[in-house]
């Protein structure tokens, strides 16, 4: 009889065993499983909230700036450029130059040209029936254009250059010039395939959309 006992607490702390042993498995699969899936969840949730108009077909002119207000003042394309000047100067007497008075300085210069246009003056408008939004730019333009140098001169004492000199010739020569350049290697086309890429880019946000984006001037009234 004890033996029987002995047998029948056995198997009861075996099956117990397993019972336990078991539930600790199913509550380890479901600590893993259960947040994976709300992840996912989660996840496509986030997707749609960052996201309102992936399948919406209802946008307005709002909708649209608000996208692009992020490129507020695009500047779509820049170019570097740099070069060496001798400037020479005289004393002058009439139109004749003292001698003695000469005056030369070599100076190394690095300019930047950025170009580009004020969203401000975009045109927007938006079909919601053929689902187009339609952008008319403003011609491209010089949003910046600034020039640094260095300088190494033979310094004479009679008839010094001064520094605002310098920048006065590099303003009023070397800038000009070089803008010139530039427009001639094509940075104003540059800057629309550019601004053209960039806005779309901005736009595709607006994925039931086909984008038309124009130019409120040809290039050549530029030129």
């Amino acid at each position: 009889m004890q033996k029987d006992n002995k047998k029948l607490i056995t198997i009861i702390l075996v099956i117990s065993a397993v019972i336990i042993v078991s539930s600790l498995c199913v509550i380890g699969v479901i600590k893993v499983v259960v947040p994976f899936f709300s992840n996912m969840i989660d996840d496509s949730d986030d997707k749609k909230a960052k996201n309102p108009f992936k399948e919406s077909t209802d946008i307005t002119v709002y909708d649209v700036k608000r996208q692009l207000s992020p490129i507020a003042e695009l500047a779509t394309y820049q170019m570097t450029y740099d070069g060496k000047e001798k400037i020479e100067d005289y004393k002058q007497l009439g139109d004749w130059n003292v001698p003695l008075t000469k005056h030369t300085i070599d100076v190394d210069y690095q300019g930047v040209i950025k170009v580009g246009f004020d969203m401000d003056d975009v045109d927007i408008s938006v079909d919601t029936d053929e689902m187009v939004i339609y952008v008319v730019l403003p011609r491209v333009e010089v949003l910046d254009h600034y020039v640094t140098y260095e300088s190494d001169d033979d310094n004479n004492i009679i008839n010094s250059i001064k520094s605002d000199e310098v920048e006065n010739y590099l303003n009023e020569e070397v800038k000009p010039r070089e803008l010139e350049k530039a427009i001639e290697n094509g940075i104003y086309e540059d800057a629309e395939e550019n601004a053209k890429k960039v806005i779309k880019d901005q736009l595709s946000y607006f994925e039931k959309y086909e984008f038309d984006i124009e130019f409120s001037q040809s290039l050549t009234d530029k030129k």
